[in-house]
């Protein structure tokens, strides 16, 4: 025990000799300085955070040694793809799902899953039926959400949406995929309306090989401070939430295509989180946002989410004369209707097998979509004729 303590006495009178040299003291400073500085880089990239949203927990998420592709896609070969439609948002989905089936190298590894919000899955089945589209032959499932199937500890959303264009019930769905769809890991989310004009496996594999909690592009339309954030009270509830700094110069995520690690919603249960952020927004004097209800996605996943490669980001897609056909990417055309519609008409598969037209024939609480056809057409695939509607 005296020799250890001598020991250390030793090493004492040894440290504050070198201190007391000017070379010393340089030295000290100069490691110090170097912590320092080292400590400030990693707060500021959002690796101090609270046990929810640790960054030391997504070592999970880092593999050792190098993977070869193959193995990545024998790992998880089989790609989900996530859709939420609403009525208004439905004519879009045979599009969507016909351009990745059409331009996919590995079309029967593709499996779709969509959220029907405020109307039964029925009705989005028979919809997709008129243009050739089978849940069974091309794998796709669909659940039906409903606002009463919101948690009524949260009825806050409705203070969360300020235009009425973001009151859809889909906005409220995203917070529930882990749960809609208990099965699934890993998924990528697109928005409808998209357009896939190059293979989706290669997003998947740049997931595989780059997994993150959420993988997107940047919006390149705005940031914190562009897109209707009240920077200043986020600043403050997001340091007490997470112990790390807000960053307001950072980028949004895309929210039109990204790559959504659903094990990670559920394992750190991020639900809480958008509960969190929910609640302080209603008691807050001022809005903390008001652009869009996923406004409380974007501050769960501050600092957390990686970037893609930038030819997934998803552009706005305007035809002309000088650049007729739609290169590789993924699009979202700003109108399915006038210039646009041709173009967006190519990646839809016809209706009713070019026989007629998906008609909306309801009776009551019961809504259906059927083949109506034009005179001269019958067989399987003409159901009714245009202009007459079935009775009761």
């Amino acid at each position: 025990m005296t020799t250890n303590r001598e020991a250390g006495q030793s090493i004492m009178r040894r440290l504050l000799t070198c201190l007391r040299s000017s070379n010393g003291m340089l030295i000290f400073l100069s490691v110090y300085l170097i912590v320092l500085t080292g400590f400030i880089i990693v707060t500021r990239m959002g690796y101090q955070t609270n046990s929810t949203l640790s960054m030391a927990n997504l070592r999970m998420w880092r593999r050792d040694g190098d993977t070869s592709l193959g193995d990545l896609f024998l790992s998880d070969p089989i790609i989900h793809v996530i859709t939420a439609v609403d009525e208004s948002q439905i004519v879009g989905v045979p599009a969507l799902f016909y351009s990745i089936l059409k331009s996919s190298q590995r079309p029967d590894d593709i499996r779709f899953h969509v959220v029907m919000c405020g109307k039964s899955a029925q009705f989005l089945e028979d919809y997709l039926r008129c243009y050739g589209l089978s849940t069974s032959r091309q794998n796709i499932e669909i659940v039906s959400f409903v606002e009463s199937q919101v948690d009524p500890s949260i009825l806050l959303w409705d203070v969360s949406f300020y235009t009425d264009r973001t009151k859809s019930t889909c906005h409220y769905s995203w917070s529930y995929l882990d749960r809609l769809f208990p099965k699934l890991r890993r998924a990528i989310f697109l928005n409808p309306g998209a357009m896939v004009t190059t293979p989706i496996e290669g997003l998947w594999l740049e997931a595989l090989q780059h997994p993150a909690p959420l993988l997107s592009t940047r919006n390149k339309q705005v940031n914190y401070s562009g897109d209707h954030f009240n920077i200043q009270r986020i600043a403050r509830v997001f340091s007490n939430r997470y112990r790390r700094e807000f960053l307001p110069c950072a980028s949004l995520f895309n929210d039109q295509a990204f790559v959504l690690d659903l094990d990670f919603f559920r394992r750190w249960e991020l639900f809480k989180d958008i509960e969190y952020w929910l609640e302080k927004n209603a008691v807050s004097p001022e809005p903390l946002w008001k652009h869009t209800g996923h406004s409380t996605w974007q501050l769960i996943y501050h600092g957390l989410w990686k970037l893609l490669d930038e030819k997934w980001s998803v552009e706005h897609w305007v035809p002309n004369n000088d650049n007729p056909d739609v290169p590789p990417g993924i699009y979202k055309l700003r109108s399915i209707e006038g210039a646009n519609k041709s173009y967006w008409m190519k990646y839809r598969p016809p209706a009713c097998f070019h026989r007629g037209r998906c008609e909306d024939y309801s009776f009551g609480n019961v809504t259906s979509w059927k083949c109506a056809c034009a005179t001269g057409w019958t067989g399987p695939h003409c159901q009714f004729k245009i202009g007459k509607k079935p009775r009761n």
